[in-house]
């Protein structure tokens, strides 16, 4: 179970929280479609630009590799899906937060 919440928290990073996905559309787009926005595109490649696809269609993937495929695991692997937006919030509150307790430390340093 452990492994499926890692799992999700690296898809979130990747899709939500990096933009490498978006940055390799839009680099697809601008050299092979080149016609309108790229943004347009982007709903088209749905399980691979939304975290919440991916990580349903990984974790399913995941348990049929590791013969853990039963209802109680795919109800896990939907919780972990709908809880995609509330990870990524997660990982920027970290960020945040961390970044007021350093410049706290720099305040009392000076």
């Amino acid at each position: 179970m452990l492994n499926l919440f890692l799992l999700t928290c690296i898809i979130v990073f990747i899709i939500d929280i990096s933009g490498f996905v978006d940055e390799i559309v839009k680099r697809i787009y601008d050299k092979y479609i080149k016609v309108g926005d790229y943004h347009t595109l982007l709903p088209k490649l749905k399980p691979f630009t939304c975290s919440l696809c991916s990580t349903f269609w990984i974790g399913l993937i995941y348990l049929l590799i590791t013969s853990q495929f039963n209802i109680l695991m795919i109800g896990y692997v939907c919780l972990l899906a709908f809880l995609t937006p509330i990870i990524g919030d997660i990982f920027i509150l970290v960020k945040d937060a961390l970044n007021k307790i350093i410049n706290l430390i720099y305040k009392l340093i000076d």
